[in-house]
């Protein structure tokens, strides 16, 4: 299912509902992840991926997720949930970031630019904590999104869902340890609407397919005489059509036996047994007893006759239904689900507003124009 990695959908946890492993990919990485050198680009006036937009918001919020809003207090309770569990970012604690900094300078390798400079670690770290941010506020998107959609096709328990958002709408930052398991009730209650595949379709994919299913290749007798140039390889045809046999001709000046025949003739010759695929496929489309050529190749040019069909050998369709439905169903379930998070995604995305600053996921956000702040600035090591 790789079409919706295409479509570009920001968020992890819609990637969940669609069943891609390893996640949406991109750029964006956790607090939690590090390499073991700092980036070697300055700290100072990192660039931004987020895109300032005038929207209305309710007074105190940072986004509209629906009927939700998200107040700078909530997405606070998210950051701060989210430094509980990822060690490294307890380090980033505004406005001094002195823990940040105090790391920074241990560093063998500092920020490329600071120098060891304070002034320099800090604004590294400020822009740090602005992607930790950026990447709660994408969570928390995600989370309020996958909860809505567990609500529309009614998976799992409404009363524990509804039980994530308070009276005014905000959500629980518990919400995003539940998430993951809610997206996937959300596929699996997708999946389960499908409709069944039918006998009709299963024998109408077998009848295309068969190829698939031989047990023994059909093979023909044939017979044939190649010539160099295709003047001569007319004129043999000519004397067959009068009444010449491939025997006789093939000991002819300027003509000779083709690979694996005896006086003309080649017995049970399998598909694509000769090197030149415009001769292979034009024996096996040949009906008996019709005179066929001259048909070029790098060998020469050749005239053949099929003397002789055997047919080729297929499991039955009773015996391999079973396997053909599986597969015809699991297609159609994921189709499903890639159609369900690809509407799912433009009906949110168009309800969800953001102020200070546009995330994946927010109305607005342009992932071609956006400038993704680097690698350094998405961890603290």
């Amino acid at each position: 299912m790789n079409v919706l990695a295409k479509r570009g959908l920001p968020l992890g946890l819609l990637c969940a509902i669609a069943g891609l492993a390893g996640g949406c990919g991109g750029t964006h990485h956790s607090a939690a992840e590090a390499g073991s050198t700092a980036s070697p680009r300055p700290a100072a006036g990192p660039k931004r991926s987020d895109i300032s937009l005038t929207t209305s918001l309710p007074h105190g919020a940072v986004a509209q997720i629906g009927a939700h809003p998200v107040p700078s207090a909530t997405l606070q309770r998210w950051i701060e949930a989210r430094t509980r569990r990822l060690p490294s970012a307890s380090k980033l604690v505004p406005p001094a970031f002195t823990a940040c900094v105090a790391h920074l300078k241990e560093e063998p390798a500092t920020p490329e630019g600071s120098e060891g400079d304070p002034a320099h670690l800090r604004a590294e770290c400020e822009a740090r904590y602005e992607a930790l941010r950026r990447q709660t506020l994408e969570q928390l998107i995600s989370a309020v999104w996958v909860l809505e959609a567990a609500k529309e096709v009614r998976a799992g328990s409404l009363g524990g869902i509804t039980g994530f958002f308070n009276g005014r709408g905000e959500i629980d930052p518990r919400a995003a340890a539940s998430a993951a398991g809610v997206a996937g009730a959300v596929r699996r209650t997708v999946r389960a609407r499908t409709p069944p595949v039918t006998d009709a379709e299963v024998a109408s994919y077998y009848a295309q397919h068969r190829s698939k299913y031989t047990t023994v290749q059909e093979r023909r007798d044939v017979e044939l005489a190649r010539s160099q140039t295709v003047t001569r390889a007319t004129a043999v045809k000519r004397e067959l059509e009068a009444g010449k046999t491939f025997a006789r001709v093939v000991k002819e000046g300027g003509v000779s036996e083709a690979d694996f025949s005896s006086h003309g003739l080649v017995l049970e010759l399998r598909p694509n047994e000769y090197g030149e695929p415009n001769l292979n496929s034009a024996i096996f489309a040949a009906k008996r007893d019709q005179l066929l050529g001259p048909i070029g190749t790098a060998y020469g040019y050749f005239v053949f006759e099929v003397k002789m069909i055997h047919p080729g050998r297929y499991r039955p369709l009773s015996a391999v239904a079973s396997s053909i439905r599986t597969v015809l169903q699991r297609e159609r379930d994921e189709r499903a689900v890639a159609q369900f998070v690809a509407a799912w995604h433009s009906k949110w995305t168009a309800r969800t507003s953001c102020g200070e600053f546009i995330v994946r996921g927010c109305k607005g956000f342009d992932a071609a124009a956006s400038t993704d702040l680097p690698p350094s600035l998405y961890s603290l090591r």
